[in-house]
């Protein structure tokens, strides 16, 4: 299964691509969870977005991954081919 695909499946979007792909879940009525890949640095961001700017002075920020999220992410890495994996052993 493509990653889009697995992330549509978990309720995500895809709402940008410029310098790497980002999606986002609704996470509640206030606020969305994001997922970004950047390609510059090869990295992956994980973080949520309150639309109250409140929140972010008494909120924790807590970013709980869940196995079918990670594999996921793992998916999308590999078809950006972030992963090597003929080093595999």
């Amino acid at each position: 299964m493509a990653a889009k695909e697995m992330f549509e499946e978990l309720g995500y979007k895809l709402v940008g691509n410029c310098g790497g792909l980002t999606y986002s879940k609704k996470d509640s009525l206030i606020g969305r969870f994001i997922v970004r890949f950047e390609n510059r640095y090869q990295f992956v961001y994980t973080y949520w977005v309150s639309n109250n700017p409140v929140d972010i002075s008494i909120l924790p920020f807590q970013n709980i991954i869940n196995i079918k999220l990670h594999q996921a992410i793992h998916q999308q890495m590999k078809e950006m081919g972030w992963l090597d994996e003929s080093k595999k052993k």
